[in-house]
């Protein structure tokens, strides 16, 4: 649950060290989701969110498509290659056993009451999928537009000593999931964005294509770098198909050993922002055999990127959009619109802003949080 906002001393520009009420966590969620891109790329940092507020050691969100609910996406802050093999084995049966349409109607009620039927201690779901991610309870909500119309479900585990999720938890859950109607089904191009370095992530492959080693951020990326809702989990293979066909193409070059050049790049523009790959061709000594290391850097939109910076900023929602706004480049005019004021109101925003801040600018603030984003990749 979700702790009384403390009050502490800060110089100029620091990120107050708080902990946040559920409004400002509320208002953090929602600033999130109402950003213009599509929801697959949000997801990760949505998803992050809500964990600032509910303890919970990893999340995922499985998105559907129509009224029979089918499932076309699915992300998951944790995958190991043998709970990756093991959940599209089971991918047949997986929504026999536990129904899309009953987690539905029962507002999610269901997923945590899944966890009492006989025998669970001993079922694939716990045994195979839940348990050796470290977790052993789960709990989950579907996710609605604005429409009324489902969209996905959001689900959060956690370990077996925390205890099972309560009817508390459940309720602060909820009241998260009422904030994310904002989520688009496609991203805004009317605007580009200035983008900044987010993540840098390896990967190593051998000779036969099979990935041997990922860096920390990998899994995230290449989510993100993916057209995700081609496919459930294509994302999470452990091999040259996790990668999106550019990049997958000079790797499978790079596996031939023909002379070609031993390094290659290329970069894809999605949703998420900017993809730059690295793929160099290494000769082990022990073997004629090639490995291949792609080196992933993420160029994310610099709103998004602020925005997520905002966690625990002791500001207003309109006071959030506002930096928000700047981030993405936009004139008075548009940012007055954007927020539903006036040019003179919004100066007055800016003012006051400006000093509850204690920065000359809220340029300067806006360059503040994407310096510290770009530190912490």
């Amino acid at each position: 649950m979700i702790a009384d906002t403390e009050k502490s001393e800060r110089t100029e520009g620091e990120k107050p060290r708080t902990t946040r009420d559920e409004a400002a966590w509320l208002t953090q969620i929602e600033l999130l989701a109402n950003l213009p891109y599509a929801a697959t790329a949000l997801i990760p940092a949505v998803v992050a969110a809500i964990r600032d507020g509910i303890d919970a050691d990893f999340g995922a969100f499985g998105w559907v498509e129509g009224e029979h609910l089918r499932p076309v996406a699915f992300w998951s802050e944790r995958m190991t290659e043998p709970v990756f093999r093991s959940f599209t084995s089971h991918l047949d049966v997986f929504f026999d056993e536990f129904p899309l349409r009953i987690q539905l109607d029962s507002d999610g009620e269901a997923i945590r009451g899944f966890q009492d039927i006989p025998d669970y201690e001993s079922h694939w779901h716990l045994t195979e999928i839940i348990a050796p991610l470290g977790a052993r309870w789960a709990t989950g909500v579907p996710v609605r537009n604005q429409r009324g119309e489902c969209s996905g479900f959001l689900y959060l585990y956690r370990r077996a000593d925390a205890g099972r999720f309560t009817d508390d938890e459940q309720a602060t859950l909820r009241r998260a999931r009422d904030r994310l109607t904002g989520l688009h089904t496609a991203a805004d191009q009317a605007r580009t964005v200035p983008l900044c370095l987010a993540a840098t992530a390896t990967l190593q492959f051998d000779a036969l294509g099979t990935m041997v080693a990922r860096g920390a951020r990998a899994i995230e990326l290449l989510y993100l770098c993916q057209d995700v809702r081609l496919g459930v989990l294509d994302w999470a293979q452990q091999n040259v198909r996790a990668l999106p066909g550019a990049p997958r193409a000079l790797i499978e070059q790079q596996l031939v050993n023909d002379g070609t050049s031993r390094l290659a790049h290329c970069s894809l523009e999605v949703a998420a922002g900017r993809f730059d790959f690295r793929i160099e061709r290494l000769e082990r000594l022990d073997t004629t055999a090639p490995q291949i290391t792609v080196t992933i850097q993420h160029w994310q939109p610099a709103d998004i990127a602020v925005a997520k910076q905002l966690a625990g900023w002791p500001l207003s929602a309109q006071e959030k959009r506002l930096i928000v706004a700047t981030a993405r480049e936009m004139d008075h005019k548009e940012i007055a619109d954007a927020l539903g004021v006036t040019v003179g109101t919004l100066k007055a925003y800016v003012n006051r802003l400006n000093a509850k801040l204690g920065v000359e600018s809220r340029k300067a603030f806006v360059q503040q949080l994407l310096t510290r984003a770009a530190a912490a990749h």
